[in-house]
């Protein structure tokens, strides 16, 4: 029986190793804009925290205190607004890496189709070859026997 051999079976292999290459492209973008996520949270959190302190002193001890939490919060702000902007960024890139990645899991699906198509037909042809021989075999031997 001969071997199945397909054609295409180099470009499944390429395709199956971009999906997998995308996938973990996927993880790390999500991963990466998961993080920055927390940051900006956290420094959020912190700027709620410093500000509430300051709620609870008296006005003379706020007043000075005040003047240098705006002057820093103007800080964080611009760089909690920097952070965003990344995370937009990479947002962004992510949404355009999963529509590649669909685009590859799809066009990956069409060819192992494709491959278990080719496989059944090769099977069947072999079938049908072993069948032929078989035929073959039975008709020699029924012609090869002794009449009666």
């Amino acid at each position: 029986m001969r071997r199945f051999q397909w054609t295409l079976q180099r470009l499944l292999d390429v395709t199956r190793q971009r999906e997998t290459v995308l996938l973990g492209e996927l993880e790390m973008l999500a991963s990466r804009v998961a993080s920055l996520q927390a940051e900006i949270v956290q420094r959020r959190v912190r700027l709620r925290g410093v500000l509430r302190d300051l709620g609870q002193l008296t006005a003379s001890e706020r007043l000075p205190r005040q003047a240098m939490f705006l002057s820093l919060a103007q800080a964080d702000e611009r760089e909690i607004r920097t952070l965003e902007g990344r995370c937009r960024e990479l947002a962004d890139r992510r949404k355009d890496k999963q529509a590649l990645y669909v685009q590859t899991r799809r066009r990956r699906e069409g060819l192992e189709r494709l491959r278990g198509e080719a496989l059944d037909r090769h099977r069947r042809e072999m079938d049908r070859e072993e069948q032929k021989q078989l035929d073959e075999a039975g008709c020699l031997q029924f012609a090869r026997r002794p009449a009666r």
